[in-house]
């Protein structure tokens, strides 16, 4: 997987649901300029990504402690966002993905894996096919 990511040297990274920085860290390495936004909504998770962080000795890996309807990504200063078995976890998918698609650069990708399987890939208005993803970007229909 992280050899298939659009990565540059200088990139931030958002690894949401990032549990204990299973790809935060290694991401971090090839993001050597850039920033790792470890986002979960478990402080406890993040905790683990911080001790991890310190004890290998990287500096560039950012705990963001989410709420079930925020990511806390900050307006536009994403370059990349990546998703692993964490979609359909979400009980806020509308509000997420608003907040996703915000903290979105322009030109800013996503990648959503499932399973281990990528399910959506692309440039983010690329990304909206689904009823959840279009209610997210667009605002429309029930949810």
């Amino acid at each position: 997987l992280l050899d298939n990511l659009p990565l540059a040297a200088d990139d931030v990274v958002a690894d949401i649901g990032a549990g204990t920085g299973y790809f935060s860290l290694p991401i971090a390495a090839r993001v050597p300029r850039g920033r790792v936004l470890a986002v979960d909504i478990q402080q406890e998770m993040l905790d683990i990504v911080a001790d991890r962080s310190r004890v290998a000795g990287i500096r560039n890996v950012d705990p963001v402690l989410a709420t079930e309807t925020d990511p806390g990504l900050p307006a536009g200063g994403v370059d990349l966002v990546l998703m692993v078995d964490a979609y359909h976890e979400f009980s806020h998918p509308r509000e997420v993905m608003t907040g996703i698609v915000r903290g979105l650069r322009s030109g800013g990708r996503m990648v959503l894996m499932r399973s281990g399987e990528v399910a959506l890939e692309g440039d983010a208005r690329e990304l909206v096919k689904g009823d959840a993803l279009k209610k997210a970007y667009f605002g429309y229909g029930d949810h």
